[in-house]
């Protein structure tokens, strides 16, 4: 009987389709071998889509075992494994760099595909920070590499090249964390509201918050991971992007009445009924 790959297995071949890609230095294919990988991540998700009994979102490749990790984990690790292989061709190349930076978004559902469980969101927006720390390594590996360079015994920050590539792909990096906030309202339906149903409305509401948490959270971890590495150029983003979360959501929240009161919104607050 003929073994057929698992999706695990086909995630990878696709994953090293633009690996290759990308050690050739060849931004055209790179990009369809990516597109080829995000679209059956998707499929993937999309065929998992189901609800428990009690209406809640559920992907089954959200489900881990004694023997094996959630699957989604799994796949969500091939794009980390590539973003670290683009760092290497930062100084030469940023378009990879840049493409990755948007997997997040990339792999949400379209309007038209099934929604996808909390957990699923998490995982997804989880990838993010990771990337964030491919990067710092990076910067480190090259500042220490300028500073052996000059025989200098001082810290050095990067220089060059390596610097004007940092400093360029930095504001595409943050827009892309930041992106992810204008995915959420069609995510959870907040402009369905058409029945005035508000009990409902507040329910998609509170439905995200976990989401948006976890997004700020991880955008703070964005802060913390910049400044423990001594990268000042990357904390200044990032601090400045934690700064104005709030109002990187707020324009979607204007048009709602029962959101208008921004400062009244506060965590307790979303995880309560519309009563």
């Amino acid at each position: 009987m003929l073994d057929l790959p698992s999706p695990e297995q086909i995630i990878e071949e696709l994953a090293d389709k633009v690996r290759v890609e990308i050690d050739r230095d060849a931004p055209v294919a790179f990009d369809s071998a990516l597109r080829e990988m995000t679209q059956y991540h998707r499929f993937l998700l999309g065929l998992g889509a189901s609800q428990t009994t009690d209406g809640q979102l559920l992907n089954l490749a959200e489900i881990a075992g004694d023997a094996w990790a959630a699957p989604h984990e799994v796949w969500n690790r091939q794009y980390i494994r590539l973003f670290e292989r683009a760092t290497a061709k930062l100084a030469d190349n940023d378009h990879y760099v840049r493409s990755l930076a948007h997997i997040p978004s990339r792999v949400l559902s379209r309007r038209e595909d099934p929604r996808l469980s909390q957990n699923t969101l998490t995982a997804l927006n989880d990838i993010f920070p990771a990337f964030v720390h491919r990067l710092e390594a990076w910067v480190t590996r090259r500042a220490l590499q300028a500073k052996s360079d000059l025989h200098s015994a001082e810290a050095v920050t990067l220089m060059g090249s390596d610097a004007k590539a940092y400093e360029s792909v930095l504001p595409e990096l943050v827009g892309a964390n930041e992106s992810w906030l204008q995915h959420i309202p069609w995510i959870f339906d907040w402009e369905d509201d058409a029945s005035g149903d508000h009990d409902g409305v507040w329910a998609q509401y509170r439905g995200s918050w976990p989401i948006l948490w976890q997004h700020l959270q991880n955008t703070a971890y964005c802060v913390a991971a910049t400044v423990w590495n001594e990268d000042s150029l990357g904390s200044d983003y990032f601090r400045d992007a934690l700064v104005r979360w709030r109002q990187t959501l707020s324009y979607k929240l204007d048009r709602r009445a029962e959101l208008r009161w921004h400062r009244l919104l506060m965590p307790d607050i979303m995880k309560l009924d519309w009563q």
